[in-house]
């Protein structure tokens, strides 16, 4: 089963992503980098694991990409 990292996830386009992705593979393994923790339970609800952290955690970012099959970005680049 392919992984993905999901970055935006909070986001409206990042929202849609991840119920589409919900929707057509209810098993697939998604990873959402969330940066305020006040979304974390959102995120959680829809059966996807998080990553506390921002783009600013450019080690953190780099490590979940080469751990992930398939890399989403709907994030902007406001941190």
């Amino acid at each position: 089963m392919s992984t993905i990292f999901l970055l935006g996830a909070t986001g409206y386009v990042g929202g849609s992503v991840i119920t589409a992705l919900r929707e057509q593979r209810p098993n697939l393994e998604i990873t959402a980098l969330v940066r305020n923790p006040a979304h974390v339970d959102a995120i959680r609800a829809t059966g996807a694991s998080v990553i506390h952290g921002s783009f600013n955690d450019a080690k953190l970012v780099e490590d979940q990409v080469y751990a992930h099959d398939v890399v989403i970005n709907t994030a902007d680049s406001n941190n």
